[in-house]
């Protein structure tokens, strides 16, 4: 049981990261939306 919910927020992580990460890459490209700005602060 554990395990799982351990799993699931490792997953919740990942998810996180790359969308973090896609928003960078946008930052670094200036096609970033008014709402992903204010995603990023």
């Amino acid at each position: 049981m554990c395990k799982l919910g351990l799993n699931q927020s490792s997953f919740k992580n990942d998810e996180l990261q790359a969308r973090m990460e896609k928003l960078l890459e946008r930052k670094k490209a200036d096609l970033l939306t008014p709402e992903e700005v204010i995603e990023l602060e």
